[in-house]
């Protein structure tokens, strides 16, 4: 008799911002992130709900992870926190 079980454990990702007005809902992912993905599921709603005062003041910090230190995602968050991202 055979038993099936998966090569490796079943991973989960979570993103979370915060600023000093505000915690931003956890995102919880199974996908493989990639820059594309990040950008449009991850950066652009955490972008949309701040406002201009709070985009116009607040640093940006991400950990090294790949999908969020290639071009596209760093174009992104340059052009809305110009020098203020903490990678």
């Amino acid at each position: 008799m055979f038993h099936k079980s998966p090569l490796h454990d079943e991973k989960i990702g979570v993103w979370g911002g915060m600023s000093r007005r505000r915690i931003v809902r956890p995102i919880f992912f199974l996908e493989t992130l990639n820059s594309q993905w990040y950008c449009d599921n991850i950066v652009y709603p955490f972008i949309a709900q701040w406002n201009e005062d709070e985009t116009d003041k607040a640093y940006f910090q991400q950990d090294g992870a790949m999908a969020y230190s290639v071009y596209m995602s760093m174009a992104l968050l340059d052009n809305v926190f110009v020098d203020r991202i903490i990678p």
